[in-house]
């Protein structure tokens, strides 16, 4: 299997993963993060697959603008999820895949020779960091609920999507 193959698969896998997920969340919350989620797997499989025509054109995405929004719709219900084994496993997992994806393209950039593509990779590394983040600041919130949203690591999620 050539490294798009592979690149495609693994994208495939990651959002079939996160639509499964969201058909299991109780909470629309919830949902809405893993079908954002799985969007943007859906996302980085159209753009890999224009590669195999020599095509590199990166498409954007709204999820990272869209996250504060939801981690303050969580705040604003007081939703406590914590207690919430099942949910933990589930963002671990997710997150394992994240940082595999992340890693995957970051060395997939570094071998490159052709700049457009380089550059396209190094984003899509650069997205799945971002999808770590997300996740791992759910599982945050998972754990500690009210404690986790009054500390400032929230108040500055906007910042870390930004890579501030």
């Amino acid at each position: 299997m050539n490294a798009i193959d592979y690149a495609l698969a693994f994208e495939e896998d990651g959002k079939k993963y996160y639509n499964e997920q969201s058909l299991r969340s109780k909470r629309d919350e919830i949902r809405s993060l893993f079908l954002m989620l799985a969007s943007d797997e859906d996302r980085h499989y159209k753009i890999i697959e224009k590669f195999k025509e020599g095509v590199y054109e990166y498409l954007p995405t709204q999820t990272f603008k869209n996250m504060p929004t939801l981690f303050n719709n969580l705040k604003n219900q007081n939703i406590d999820l914590s207690g919430s084994e099942d949910l933990l496993k589930v963002y671990d997992e997710a997150i394992k895949i994240e940082i595999k994806s992340r890693d995957f393209y970051k060395q997939s950039a570094l071998e490159s020779n052709n700049s457009k593509e380089r550059e396209i990779l190094e984003i899509i590394s650069n997205e799945e960091d971002k999808h770590r983040i997300i996740l791992e600041n759910l599982m945050e919130f998972t754990r500690k609920g009210k404690e986790w949203v009054e500390s400032a690591e929230f108040s500055h999620i906007d910042q870390l999507l930004r890579g501030e």
